[in-house]
């Protein structure tokens, strides 16, 4: 029989939840092993009768008592006893239920959050460091600059500072730069929702001196808007696009794979350096979820406290060299 999967918290936690597929058959599994747990503690016999809110009954008080963080303690020893699972999936497990309670939570689903402040210290994600360090970026923009590489110098340097996606990226048209408001509107890209990120000074500048030069120019006024190609006829490819991030990091003297994604990381560790908030960051990178960011940045649950205490915007001239600026 099945409970969760049929209740009416799963339905909608499904229908609005805005997930991608993989994350949402993950966590299907999840419940499936909770609703299993829940059907042998109380034996439930139908959906209808499964109420988050008057989940069982309290003989003692002669109340419904909600679902609450002992009931979450007894499924984990459920799945380390029933299921011999591991520590892994011990904590995919948790992050999965907080994620469900908590939406349920926000939604008005429920009435309280069993998972709020639920522990979660069943396994340790190794912390790669997936960023380039301030010295790489300017090694890999000075290169640029000392071989006229414009396009090359401006796309580096928004990949840098803005966070957006390798799909996004070779989207952006000129239209999508606001000049005024230092934002830059993002519409078009995979996992993306139509939005802005903050464009720092250094980089307004940038844009316009790339943007107001003839090669661009004349390639707008042949009806081709998009801000950066690489010599691709239309639309920057993403072949393209990687064939020349390996080839200039390794001319720049970088001794490391780099990919359109090491970017992102790298937006969020400067930000960091540069005094930002994590919520801030947070925000530039239009995470869903604060963990995602905490794993961007690999960061302990103190530094990020600290973090929220900073109130600095994004400056990432703190750190380029002066001949960078």
């Amino acid at each position: 029989m099945k409970l969760v999967l049929l209740s009416k918290y799963a339905i909608f936690w499904e229908a609005h939840c805005n997930l991608r597929a993989g994350t949402i058959n993950a966590m299907k599994s999840t419940l499936k092993n909770f609703e299993r747990f829940l059907i042998e503690t109380f034996h439930f016999d139908s959906a209808d009768e499964f109420d988050l809110d008057k989940l069982y009954y309290d003989e003692i008080l002669g109340v419904y008592e909600p679902i609450d963080k002992t009931l979450i303690d007894e499924f984990v020893v459920y799945l380390r006893t029933n299921q011999a699972s591991t520590s892994f999936k011990l904590y995919n497990s948790i992050t999965y239920l907080k994620s469900f309670f908590g939406f349920l939570y926000r939604s008005t689903m429920i009435k309280q959050n069993p998972m709020a402040n639920y522990r979660n210290n069943y396994y340790t994600r190794e912390i790669k460091n997936r960023w380039l360090t301030p010295e790489e970026c300017n090694s890999l923009l000075h290169y640029c600059r000392m071989n006229v590489l414009e396009e090359e110098y401006t796309m580096f340097l928004l990949l840098m500072t803005t966070g957006v996606r390798n799909s996004e990226l070779r989207s952006l048209r000129y239209r999508h730069i606001d000049f005024e408001h230092s934002t830059i509107h993002i519409e078009e890209g995979q996992k993306t929702n139509i939005g802005t990120v903050f464009m720092p000074d250094i980089l307004n500048l940038a844009l316009k001196n790339y943007t107001s030069k003839k090669p661009f120019q004349q390639r707008l006024l042949s009806g081709n808007d998009y801000l950066f190609t690489l010599n691709c006829k239309n639309r920057l490819h993403v072949v393209a696009l990687k064939k020349r991030i390996d080839e200039l990091t390794l001319e720049a003297g970088i001794q490391r794979k780099v990919t359109p994604h090491t970017f992102r990381y790298t937006t969020a560790k400067l930000m960091q350096i540069s005094g930002c908030n994590f919520s801030n960051i947070q925000r530039q990178l239009r995470h869903e979820h604060a963990y995602t960011t905490i794993r961007y940045l690999g960061c302990s649950e103190r530094e990020i406290q600290l973090m929220e205490e900073n109130t600095e915007l994004f400056n990432p001239e703190i750190y380029m060299d002066e001949n960078e600026e």
